[in-house]
């Protein structure tokens, strides 16, 4: 007996294609929302989660390098948002050149598309500097409601990191 297992990558970019081919703007969700389980967060504000399997994995960027100093920051999140970019990559192994400058060959995205829906928020504590940061300057995302298309949607994601403020290189 022949089986035949299509990574879920694939799966997500069969969808997403599907998905552009549909006009009708009265359209819901169909599918069962996608897991993160893996997470992780550097730089000023940029956030990660991937799946299981490491073939899809939604990144979040905002700039935040101009927040205060004296106390913690709170930015709301109501998708589409020009200064806040959210992205669904499929490919494999993702996450592994997050938030990092040595980079795997390997690991790169097949697929990259931007978020249509999806609320929540980002709080940082407050900047400190570039010295002192890193390690010790914590920063949260809470995401639900993720759509990236009409057969792509998103379990809540939730990441609480402590390395806000460690950049690459």
């Amino acid at each position: 007996m022949l089986v035949l297992r299509v990574p879920q990558a694939l799966l997500v970019l069969l969808a997403l294609s599907l998905a552009s081919c549909d006009n009708d703007d009265n359209r819901t969700a169909k599918s069962e929302p996608i897991i993160l389980t893996k997470s992780g967060a550097c730089g000023d504000a940029f956030f990660w989660a991937e799946s299981e399997n490491g073939e899809v994995a939604v990144t979040i960027t905002v700039d935040a390098r101009s927040r205060p100093a004296d106390a913690p920051t709170t930015i709301s999140i109501v998708l589409p948002d020009p200064a806040i970019d959210v992205e669904i990559l499929t490919g494999h192994n993702l996450a592994r050149n997050f938030c990092t400058d040595v980079l795997d060959t390997l690991s790169y995205p097949v697929t990259t598309v931007t978020a249509v829906a999806g609320t929540g928020e980002i709080i940082l504590d407050a900047a400190k500097p570039i010295a002192e940061a890193c390690g010790s300057t914590s920063g949260t995302l809470r995401l639900k409601g993720l759509i990236a298309s009409v057969d792509t949607t998103f379990a809540p994601i939730n990441i609480t990191s402590s390395m806000i403020g460690c950049y690459s290189g």
